[in-house]
């Protein structure tokens, strides 16, 4: 599959969003997690994690708004290789749609997907390096709810899911709870 087309059609949606959307608005999101691995990686198990993303987002459509973003996660292992106990940690860069639609009073329902850019480091107690993916192509979706708390706020709780074939593939799930802030 060509990542690339994907890629396309949302840089389009942003641009012709500009002259859809009367006023700017724009949408910043904070999101923490606990992320849980689906598998192993490279044959070694790996406990649950914990991370945040921040994005900043437009809404190129009633509804529809595009997003960019920086992601940072942390798993653990008991043992990797001859390594030992070691830490992997994820960060990368993420970009897609997110769809944001009314269901009653306040509430509104989510879901999101898009693709992401990221890069495993694998390091040991002391902070040494012991690996290093590179930076590989993914690909994440979402599903939850946005509540309208007042002020432009928003606390939204969703699923999230993500995959990514670094040296071996790295799936995993992921519950939060983002802050979002519309201006």
């Amino acid at each position: 599959m060509n990542i690339y087309k994907p890629i396309l059609v949302i840089f389009i949606l942003i641009l012709s969003g500009f002259s859809a959307v009367a006023q700017n608005h724009w949408q910043a999101r904070f999101r923490p997690g606990v992320h849980f691995p689906i598998g192993q990686y490279q044959g070694n198990e790996v406990n649950t994690g914990f991370g945040f993303e921040v994005n900043l987002a437009y809404i190129v459509l009633p509804y529809v708004s595009a997003y960019g973003g920086w992601e940072w996660r942390l798993f653990k292992t008991a043992d990797f290789e001859e390594a030992g106990a070691v830490d992997l940690e994820e960060t990368g860069y993420s970009l897609g749609l997110r769809f944001i639609h009314p269901l009653k009073g306040q509430v509104s329902y989510l879901i999101g997907g898009g693709a992401v850019y990221k890069h495993l480091e694998i390091e040991q107690q002391d902070n040494t390096r012991v690996g290093d993916s590179g930076h590989k192509l993914g690909w994440q979706a979402e599903a939850g709810f946005s509540i309208h708390l007042g002020n432009a706020f928003y606390l939204q709780p969703g699923l999230h899911y993500q995959s990514v074939s670094l040296e071996d593939k790295f799936n995993y799930f992921s519950l939060g709870m983002a802050l979002s802030k519309t201006f």
